[in-house]
């Protein structure tokens, strides 16, 4: 239907879009138990249609947000590799006011600054690609604007040196999505 059509944004366009996540708890070996609430953007193109009007496929290229901590220093949760994450979905819901599920897969380093006192920086990654979604917040226009993304399930930390090692896991991740300013 052209109403369907409508709510989607064109192939090809590109969004940079501001992440404030308000609540994130993030867990490793060294650090222990951390709730962060980072701050960045996010950077994604739509690249092709999924079926007719009932969605597009989005290539993020360009995550990344940041949090201080008074003993870790700075925490930075950026897109590893944009060749190797998967596409997102931005979909159609078929209900009476047609509204948006947006699902992003993100494939995730997490550095931490100072992971203990006087050892180096400690660099993670996500050992499955995190998945954000606005599960509970209705988006009927996009980019989103004020509308609240989770997490889809908690996602295990490697070391990025010892890739088969578990030693982290990022149990909750709550954003703001909205436009970016320039």
């Amino acid at each position: 239907s052209k109403l369907m059509a409508s709510i989607l944004p064109t192939l090809g366009s590109e969004f940079q879009i501001e992440v404030f996540a308000i609540d994130v708890h993030l867990k490793s070996d060294p650090t222990g138990h951390l709730n962060l609430s980072p701050l960045g953007s996010l950077k994604l193109r739509n690249e092709q249609e999924i079926g007719s009007d009932f969605g597009v496929v989005q290539r993020i290229t360009d995550f990344e947000v940041i949090d201080k901590f008074p003993d870790a220093g700075k925490i930075t949760f950026s897109l590893s590799n944009v060749a190797t994450t998967p596409l997102s979905t931005l979909e159609v819901n078929q209900d009476e006011t047609p509204s948006l599920t947006n699902r992003l897969y993100i494939n995730l380093t997490v550095t931490i600054d100072k992971p203990s006192r006087s050892g180096p920086p400690l660099q993670l990654m996500t050992t499955v690609p995190m998945t954000l979604e606005n599960r509970h917040s209705k988006m009927e226009v996009y980019p989103p604007e004020d509308i609240v993304y989770d997490l889809g399930k908690p996602v295990e930390l490697a070391s990025v040196s010892k890739p088969d090692e578990v030693i982290g896991k990022i149990t909750k991740f709550q954003a703001h999505f909205n436009p970016k300013k320039n």
